[in-house]
């Protein structure tokens, strides 16, 4: 699965402002250049409610130092974070950051070119678990699927397996122990006590936000069957975000009836 990004809302500068680029209608640019001693700046708009931003450059040769700063240019001794790695691979990863326009400079402590310039935030908000599962049985209801209840041990077991995911840095239905979806889910108890039973799992990884995540399964007829299948009565759902991983955001979903 490629990796996935949620656009910040960016803005406009006029040029009258030296060396002062607009980052406009896009989480990337490209084949950033400047010289030893220069800057490059650009601002973005960070949203109210923002749960996590992540700025950080990569690629290109030579050495660049990353600097944020609210609401105005950041300085080498001025600003709000900075990382200044050796390199052109540096990252700044925050939650919950203030509102507002954040001006972003990269300085050149030795002459730079090529660089990429990225930045992702999340809204994910803590109701996140309730939005999912209200936007699994609009689906439902829409082809006469009768909704989920929250089933505890589902729960559990798809949270378990987000977290597996994110901290050892995979996107899979087979746990980092080996374990298949039918055994995280007995592990919990679930089929504990009923002789006829059946189950499903969804999992995904890169989309910051219930709505991107549910799109992207949606779009996928696998993933789509399993959140409108008419047999399933119980649901469990988990996330999990690190930021060291590769994909950020991970995603699980699981699905049971049992009698």
């Amino acid at each position: 699965m490629k990796r996935v990004m949620c656009a910040l809302a960016f803005g406009f500068v006029s040029l009258v402002f030296p060396g002062l680029c607009a980052w406009a209608g896009t989480s990337y640019t490209y084949n950033i250049s400047c010289t030893t001693g220069n800057w490059k700046y650009y601002f973005l708009t960070v949203p109210s409610g923002t749960a996590r931003l992540r700025v950080e450059t990569y690629g290109g040769t030579g050495d660049s130092d990353l600097y944020l700063r609210y609401p105005t240019y950041p300085t080498t001794t001025a600003y709000w974070r900075r990382s200044n790695q050796i390199g052109n691979v540096d990252y700044v990863d925050v939650a919950n950051p203030p509102a507002g326009r954040l001006y972003i400079g990269l300085n050149a402590f030795a002459t730079f070119s090529g660089v990429t310039l990225k930045a992702t935030e999340t809204t994910a908000s803590s109701n996140w678990q309730t939005e999912m599962r209200n936007r699994v049985n609009y689906e439902r209801s829409r082809v006469g699927a009768v909704a989920l209840a929250w089933n505890t041990p589902l729960v559990t077991a798809a949270q378990l397996h987000a977290n597996d995911m994110a901290l050892h840095n995979f996107s899979g239905h087979t746990g980092s122990d080996g374990a298949s979806t039918f055994t995280r889910i007995q592990r919990q108890g679930y089929f504990s006590g009923y002789g006829s039973y059946g189950y499903g799992e969804n999992v995904a990884a890169g989309q910051p936000t219930v709505a991107a995540v549910m799109t992207a399964w949606m779009n996928s007829p696998g993933h789509k069957a399993n959140i409108l299948n008419v047999n399933f009565r119980d649901f469990g759902c988990g996330y999990r975000y690190n930021a060291a991983a590769y994909y950020d955001y991970y995603w699980c979903q699981t699905f049971g009836y049992r009698h």
